[in-house]
């Protein structure tokens, strides 16, 4: 039961769903049928999913402040990536890299190296950039930017080479949960 958060296609016909109960399913969308048991892979709730640029590995972030992997040939094996001090909301992998960015409410926006969790992360410090609360982030396909929402209504463009927060726009007066970089 809850609230379904997130909705990843991994392929055509396949659907993965992460839901407040803790639970990702996985769907055969032409049947509408579930094709393996769901994986209970969070104590509070599912916020996001994310399928690596090679297609074999599933991240997800949930309300437990963790960033969670497991291969998709393998998904009973779960793996900690990084964790966070609070609930995280958006993750997404750069493009051409094994590199795992995620954003947590209150930051900071991570970047891990994927295949070496015992490397430290980079970490950018929202707050310093005028970011209290953050809610939604996209990656832009060639790397070097990210989009993030923060405080209710604002989107930012955060540089990846630089680390310089580049623009503001102060689209609304209540959250931006969705964002998408179309090229």
């Amino acid at each position: 039961g809850g609230d379904v958060n997130c909705a990843l296609f991994i392929t055509n016909e396949r659907l993965l769903t992460g839901a407040d109960d803790g639970l990702i399913r996985f769907w055969n969308v032409p049947t509408a049928t579930e094709y393996q048991p769901p994986l209970k892979a969070s104590k509070k709730g599912i916020a996001c999913l994310a399928q690596s640029p090679d297609g074999k590995t599933i991240a997800y972030g949930d309300w437990d402040a963790g960033v969670l992997a497991f291969d998709l040939d393998a998904p009973n094996v779960l793996r900690e990536t990084t964790r966070h001090t609070s609930e995280v909301r958006a993750i997404g992998f750069v493009p051409g890299t094994r590199n795992l960015i995620s954003l947590s409410v209150d930051g900071p926006l991570r970047i891990s190296d994927f295949d070496d969790v015992a490397k430290p992360p980079t970490d950018f410090e929202l707050r310093s950039m005028g970011v209290k609360s953050a809610y939604a982030l996209a990656i832009r396909s060639d790397g070097g930017a990210v989009a993030l929402s923060g405080n209710p209504g604002t989107i930012k463009l955060l540089d990846l080479k630089t680390g310089d927060m580049r623009e503001t726009v102060n689209a609304h007066a209540g959250w931006v949960k969705l964002l998408q970089f179309i090229d």
